[in-house]
């Protein structure tokens, strides 16, 4: 389970490369699951059972690190400050309160998946960037807990997002309406809505006509159809959710293998393999490949 939590994780973080670089396709294909996560208390600080009381101290000061990280939109000299300068011109661009809000959800949710270190070493490196000594008993045992703060970002998104249909009665967000930008950033919180299924299906029964009017992003439909469906354990159409199978790092069954790429390119999605050998994927590749 926590291997697959891991995997997840690291699936999840190439979305915010993806939107800081702009290229066409946007999304983690990750594969998360709420009860892979451990709980947190009202302040966001881990209650996790089974820990020390050193080993619950270290994981208050990564939630510590992470709040701080999101309010002065810091990386801590790792690469992806681009990312959170991204986000942040978003915030103070923002003409509306409803659009700060959703951004400064999008920054809180990304940096819980960008922050994340994939393995144990890693988690000791993350650290020693701050000046603190960990024992390798003591990172993996905090290694999942650490994990949680995106997925309780999801889960506090969801009925946020939720909410704000409700108000403007089920229709949804369109890019005349307000504007590419916000289009694209309640995709990715519906995206991320993994633990309400019945809301994604919901979203993307109103996103379906509108992506034919070019009122949404064609391949943000997209995925989110390929999230739905493996969701449901059901082959995707487009193939960009992608994951471990039998140690291969591949998109699972599809719908119609043969015509993939071509209904991949009718909505500006490149071919599926280069997208499967893309580099943003190496991390994910190398975990998948590792368990084999």
């Amino acid at each position: 389970m926590r291997l697959m939590m891991i995997c997840g994780l690291a699936l999840m973080m190439l979305q915010a490369c993806d939107m800081a670089k702009e290229t066409p396709e946007s999304d983690d294909s990750a594969r998360s699951t709420a009860s892979e996560k451990t709980g947190l208390s009202d302040a966001g600080q881990s209650v996790e059972a089974g820990l020390t009381q050193t080993q619950n101290d270290l994981l208050e000061q990564f939630y510590g690190w992470v709040e701080t990280g999101i309010s002065e939109r810091t990386a801590y000299g790792a690469p992806w400050q681009q990312n959170l300068d991204y986000l942040g011109k978003l915030i103070d661009e923002a003409e509306t309160p409803f659009e700060q809000e959703l951004f400064n959800r999008a920054m809180r949710e990304q940096y819980g998946r960008l922050i994340y270190p994939f393995s144990t070493q890693s988690v000791i490196d993350l650290y020693r960037s701050q000046g603190v000594t960990i024992s390798e008993a003591d990172a993996e045992a905090i290694h999942p807990g650490i994990g949680t703060f995106a997925f309780e970002a999801d889960e506090e998104n969801t009925e946020w997002l939720k909410a704000e249909l409700e108000k403007r009665d089920d229709q949804w967000w369109t890019i005349s309406e307000f504007d590419e930008q916000v289009s694209r950033h309640v995709w990715l919180l519906t995206q991320h809505a993994d633990q309400d299924r019945e809301f994604q299906r919901h979203a993307l029964r109103l996103m379906e006509p509108l992506a034919s009017e070019g009122e949404i992003l064609p391949r943000n439909f997209a995925y989110l159809y390929d999230r739905v469906a493996v969701g449901e354990g059901r082959p995707q159409r487009y193939g960009t959710q992608l994951g471990c199978y039998d140690g291969h790092f591949n998109a699972g069954p599809l719908e119609e293998p043969d015509k993939v790429d071509d209904m991949r390119a009718e909505l500006g999605l490149r071919p599926l393999q280069v997208y499967i050998d893309g580099e943003f994927f190496d991390a994910s590749r190398a975990i998948c490949e590792a368990t084999d």
